[in-house]
């Protein structure tokens, strides 16, 4: 089989990194990168012998498929132009910050007959696969996305860079059902856009999922936990080491836990620490090492050659954004019931 020919446009924090793996890929060539900034491509062009032009459409003719890592204001306009020209895509996170051109993309790949992967690189993350493994659909879930201020991305706010993530992953983790409802707070610290969110989910199959978003934190964290019929699977997406909590037979099959008190001599804070262990069984889960960006990259090129379904393709990366939308009108709402006069009893 021929090599897939490829090309990256943008090559800034995330790009570089679409490049270097590509350029590694079995049967993939790397043709181009392209970025307005003409040092940074050429620097990232030599790295891996490719050529650097200051925009992809330039190199469109010589390519069977595009990376795009540029701005996400700049994505309807980019993609666009690979879509009229017949190119695959894979499209970082997110696709738009807006809904109707998100769905134009969509629309736009699916009318040309070809493939479309959102960068939502956490669906390839080995721990968050191990969550989905043990507890799908669950009873309620929590995300938290923490991250110190990074200085870009600021052409959204919280919910599009950070939070995404999580609406998808928690999509998936009920297993698509939809959203009845939405509750949601946001702040403003550094930016004119929300900086801080907190939001809740509730599924129609009545499972409730939570969710933190901060982009001004002294240190970062990004976690998972999924509460089920067969315990808590809790994950650190960022170290990957994933816990999953479950009943001991004496819980299950023995006294109840708090008729340990009837002994009058009962030494309460040995009762506290045999919890865990005693009552509730710990379970390390072995992860995978592997890099979830490889993984998505090699997913998204074997799509391209086969025609498949990428594991995040256009109208799943639609249904996270409608997902935002909707968290960020609920900031809106919450935010002006906030600001309005409080009416005192008579």
């Amino acid at each position: 089989m021929s090599s897939l020919n490829v090309a990256v446009a943008g090559v800034g924090a995330l790009g570089r990194h679409h490049a270097r793996i590509l350029a590694g890929l079995d049967g993939v060539n790397l043709v181009a990168v392209a970025d307005r900034d003409r040092k940074a491509a050429g620097r990232i062009a030599e790295e891996h012998g490719c050529r650097a032009v200051a925009d992809v459409r330039e190199i469109l003719d010589e390519v069977d498929a595009v990376s795009v890592a540029t701005p996400t204001f700049t994505h309807a306009d980019v993609a666009g132009a690979c879509l009229a020209a017949g190119k695959h895509l894979l499209v970082e996170k997110p696709l738009s910050s807006d809904v109707r051109e998100a769905e134009q993309i969509a629309l736009k790949a699916r009318t040309a007959g070809v493939v479309l992967a959102v960068g939502h690189v956490e669906r390839f993350n080995p721990a968050f696969e191990e969550v989905l493994a043990r507890c799908s659909r669950p009873r309620y879930a929590r995300f938290e996305r923490l991250s110190p201020f990074a200085f870009r991305s600021v052409d959204v706010g919280a919910v599009h860079d950070l939070m995404i993530h999580d609406l998808e992953l928690a999509r998936c983790l009920f297993s698509g059902e939809e959203v009845v409802a939405v509750q949601a707070l946001g702040t403003s610290i550094l930016t004119d856009r929300e900086d801080a969110v907190t939001a809740r989910l509730t599924f129609e199959g009545g499972g409730v999922a939570d969710l933190t978003a901060n982009r001004v934190n002294p240190t970062a964290a990004r976690t998972v936990q999924a509460f089920g019929e067969r315990g808590v699977v809790a994950a650190d997406l960022t170290t990957r080491r994933v816990l999953h909590y479950s009943a001991t037979p004496a819980l299950t099959h023995g006294p109840p836990v708090l008729s340990a008190l009837d002994d009058p001599s009962a030494d309460r804070a040995a009762l506290r620490d045999s919890v865990f262990g005693r009552w509730i069984k710990t379970e390390e889960i072995p992860v995978s090492g592997r890099d979830a960006l490889t993984a998505e990259l090699a997913d998204w090129t074997s799509c391209c050659r086969t025609g498949g379904t990428p594991r995040v393709d256009g109208p799943t990366a639609v249904a996270a954004l409608e997902l935002a939308e909707w968290v960020l009108e609920e900031i809106a709402a919450s935010a002006k019931r906030a600001a309005a006069p409080v009416r005192k009893a008579a």
